[in-house]
């Protein structure tokens, strides 16, 4: 039952976080249809411009697996309380992950 709750609730947040624009589009692992490589190319030309006025460019990729198990909850449900999330939908999160 958890499992199917859980991906209702991912459902239903990131339907609102593409309704709210509340995902910034440079974070392409949160976008469907998006990759690395989309930005790995952007990058480049940016890369490009910069290398030829003599400039500097510093680039990392993260790739978090499992994350989630990891992070501080409470700063994520802080955070979530920021960007405007519905009382009774974090209640549900809440009471999902408290131990």
């Amino acid at each position: 039952m958890y499992k199917i709750l859980s991906g209702i609730n991912n459902k239903r947040l990131y339907d609102w976080a593409e309704e709210n624009i509340k995902i910034d589009e440079s974070h392409v692992g949160f976008h469907k249809g998006y990759s690395a490589v989309d930005n790995s190319s952007v990058y480049k030309q940016w890369f490009k411009s910069i290398y030829l006025k003599r400039g500097r460019f510093y680039c990392i990729y993260v790739h978090f697996c499992k994350a989630f198990d990891k992070i501080n909850h409470n700063r994520l449900f802080v955070s979530l309380e920021k960007k405007e999330i519905h009382v009774r939908f974090m209640h549900t999160l809440r009471t999902l992950y408290m131990d």
